[in-house]
């Protein structure tokens, strides 16, 4: 061995034997590592972002700090036929935030699943569906409301951790030159958004958020959102009746919109699901509401709530509402939310 060969072996040695723990037995496994469905994957590479709709289970084999955000689903924009020159319709609302910082401990599992996006009100024969993790129904009709969206969640098969509220599903106001205020409301927060009125004085066919006691209600006919059966799964928004939207998964649901009865072929903006983070287990928590879906009289684009400085990266599109596409919408579905696992310190 020359005298370069044996000043590179005694580096190496170095390199090697002056770091500690894992490192110093296997520099080339170095990090801090969760398991998703048994895979590892490195935090201190990437933090681990999460927006299929199939639920994973993440583990660790140490303590292991992390920073957790979550994005509610969007809610889907309604639908209103031509067949009448005075008509508008409201985008879904957008899904709210939730998160904070905590400990993953070994020999928990960890279950993360994302909300997806509620659909358009359509005309038929179309179906009704349901977006995943709680999303209330759209309704099917030549008049007709957007789905609400799904809840963000991640829980334990013992205690619920975090629920980031879905967005309630947009309206319509029909053969009638009836105002409406917004469209579907913001998902999140301890009270989700409520969705916009019709006329004024209001048409009481709007569903109201869910709470952290209960869920949204819809007049005049109650049919309120769901309340959460246990702690491995979230609330469900109301099903939307035959001309009003779906209310937005959450911890309690949010409510539907209501109709009039034909009367105008109103169908009321529906309410977003209530947002949740458990203080036992988290640390700089946030929980905030989605903005409320916009209207085809005064289009914008419904974003979904922020949640921190922090989390602003890594949001893109999730859980932005289904924008009011135009005076018939039928369109546009909301966007599915996400869940991010962060490097904590």
């Amino acid at each position: 061995m020359g005298v370069r060969s044996i000043g590179r072996a005694l580096s190496d040695y170095k390199n090697k034997f002056s770091r500690t723990g894992v490192k110093a037995i296997n520099p080339f496994t170095a990090g801090s590592f969760i398991q998703v469905d048994g895979s590892p994957y490195n935090l201190e590479i990437s933090a681990y972002e999460l927006t299929s709709l199939t639920a994973v289970t993440v583990t660790v084999t140490s303590p292991l700090p992390v920073n957790v955000y979550a994005w509610g689903g969007g809610g889907g924009e309604g639908n209103s036929g031509p067949t009448w020159d005075d008509r508008r319709i409201g985008g879904g609302g957008s899904g709210g935030a939730a998160g904070g910082s905590m400990t993953l401990v070994p020999g928990v599992n960890y279950t993360l699943t994302v909300g997806g996006g509620g659909a358009a009100g359509l005309d038929p024969p179309a179906s009704t569906s349901n977006a995943s993790n709680g999303g209330g129904a759209n309704s099917v009709g030549g008049y007709s409301g957007g789905g609400g969206g799904g809840a963000s969640s991640i829980h334990t098969p013992t205690y619920r951790l975090v629920i980031a509220g879905g967005g309630g599903g947009g309206g319509n106001a029909t053969n009638n030159l009836h105002a409406m205020q917004h469209g579907g409301g913001g998902g999140g927060g301890s009270t989700g958004g409520t969705g916009g009125t019709i006329k004024s004085p209001p048409l009481i066919i709007y569903g109201t958020g869910g709470t952290q006691s209960s869920g949204g209600t819809t007049g005049p006919t109650s049919v309120t959102g769901g309340s959460p059966p246990g702690v491995t799964v979230v609330a469900s928004g109301a099903d939307g009746s035959p001309y009003g939207a779906g209310g937005g998964g959450g911890y309690y649901g949010g409510g539907r919109g209501g109709d009039d009865g034909g009367s105008g072929a109103s169908g009321g903006n529906a309410g977003g699901g209530s947002g949740y983070v458990n203080p036992s287990y988290l640390t700089n928590t946030f929980n905030t509401t989605g903005g409320n879906g916009d209207t085809s009289a005064s289009p914008s684009a419904p974003t979904a709530a922020a949640g921190p400085t922090d989390a602003s990266p890594y949001r893109g599109n999730a859980g932005n509402g289904g924008a009011a596409s135009s005076a018939d919408g039928g369109t546009n579905s909301g966007n599915a939310g996400k869940i991010v696992i962060e490097l904590g310190s």
